[in-house]
């Protein structure tokens, strides 16, 4: 999974990081950037189901919980608060729910779990899909896609797309014409 500037990676069913290290995305416990690739030693005895990089945080799916780290500031690990996070901390809003798809945007997430999507993270832009500019820091259920069945889910920077029901809808910043809509 290849971040802003960070880079995660399975191989051998262990988790390992390298790049920026200075809001603690790699997961490693500190704030230094790792130049080669480092085992994450917190997620050693997991198995690694799923990664996503975004901007300045990480998500990892290890033996069917999501756990995130990296910054937070707006709320987009997912753990209720806005604090960093150096280490894997598991995300408990999703404990025992099946964990389907996820992504990580520059400042939010989304995941599909139990065949629901669910948003967190900053909302100025729209990219939550929650008609209101609200950060989330608790992961939050995206009402227009109730009943829906979800194949695919990416989280841009200011920007999400869903493959629902065989249609790619998308929401959040347009100011590229990233959205698909025909303006900008």
């Amino acid at each position: 999974a290849a971040g802003w500037d960070h880079s995660l990676v399975v191989a051998d069913g262990s988790l390992y990081s390298f790049g920026r290290g200075h809001e603690g995305q790699l997961g490693d416990g500190n704030f230094e950037n790792q130049n080669l690739p480092k085992k994450v030693a917190a997620m050693e005895s997991k198995r690694i189901e799923a990664i996503a990089a975004g901007s300045r945080h990480s998500l990892v799916l290890a033996d069917g919980e999501l756990f995130s780290f990296g910054e937070g500031e707006y709320g987009q690990l997912g753990h209720g608060d806005e604090e960093m996070q150096t280490a894997p901390n598991k995300v408990a809003f999703f404990s025992g729910k099946c964990i389907e798809l996820m992504s990580a945007g520059m400042f939010h997430s989304v995941v599909l779990a139990n065949g629901e999507l669910f948003t967190f993270g900053r909302g100025k832009e729209g990219q939550l899909g929650h008609r209101d500019p609200e950060k989330q820091n608790l992961p939050k259920k995206v009402e227009s896609f109730v009943k829906t069945r979800i194949e695919m889910v990416a989280a841009g920077e200011l920007h999400t797309l869903v493959l629902a029901d065989g249609e790619l809808w998308s929401f959040g910043e347009s100011f590229n014409g990233q959205l698909g809509h025909g303006d900008q």
